[in-house]
């Protein structure tokens, strides 16, 4: 559940008192490192879907390629329950190969959860190109590691992130380039953007999301019971 979320379910229905839980990880896990201090990483650690963006991120990196021939970019694969894998897979492999970029490229195989964390922390650079999204949970991830991030303005991401992260606009390869450059050019940026994330990861640690939530329906119990008793 998010604000954005929230706001679009109560524009469709007359509902009152809606609550937002947020998504959670646990930051004891995804936590800052010295892994992705020497690093030439850029990490997209969502999953592989038309609604992703991953196209649009593909031609970016070929132009930063450029700048800097070290660079990979990593993607994932695995396998999710939900999204039209196989033809968005297809276009992103198709992308790679049109802009000559295949040796650059590597993507991850499924993983296990527990093998997750240690992929972000290897990254220089978490970019999600994405063109909705109701959450934003590898954004999470990447800002409770301590890894910059660039990300798009759309659904809940500019509420979650902030100023602890660079935005631009979705569908916009070149925007891109010019904010994954700057982040990786601009030592100052970097560094600021790298203590503010875990700042902000720190709010959905999953103990403070669970009390969240007891005390959430604590008070709605009360609530309910004052009503009952009032109506007598």
């Amino acid at each position: 559940m998010s604000k954005a979320l929230k706001r679009k379910i109560e524009a469709i229905l007359p509902l009152r008192d809606l609550v937002v839980i947020p998504n959670s990880i646990d930051t004891l896990r995804f936590e800052p490192t010295d892994a992705s201090k020497e690093s030439k990483i850029i990490l997209c650690n969502s999953r592989i879907s038309p609604e992703k963006g991953i196209t649009y991120l593909i031609e970016a990196f070929s132009y930063l390629i450029r700048r800097d021939p070290d660079l990979e970019l990593w993607l994932c694969e695995g396998d999710f329950p939900f999204g039209n894998k196989p033809k968005a897979l297809r276009e992103v492999r198709a992308a790679v190969r049109t802009h000559g970029i295949s040796s650059a490229v590597r993507f991850l195989p499924n993983l296990p959860w527990d093998e997750i964390p240690s992929v972000v922390q290897q990254a220089s650079l978490i970019v999600l190109p994405t063109l909705y999204e109701t959450f934003g949970r590898a954004a999470l991830e990447g800002l409770a590691c301590g890894i910059p991030l660039v990300t798009t303005r759309v659904g809940n991401l500019p509420d979650l992130v902030g100023d602890s992260a660079i935005l631009v606009e979705p569908r916009s390869p070149k925007q891109l380039y010019e904010a994954m450059y700057r982040v990786l050019s601009d030592e100052e940026l970097y560094s600021r953007l790298s203590h503010q994330g875990p700042r902000v990861a720190a709010r959905y640690d999953n103990k403070l999301v669970a009390k969240q939530l007891v005390d959430t329906f604590k008070e709605k119990i009360i609530a309910s019971n004052d009503d009952s008793s009032t109506s007598r």
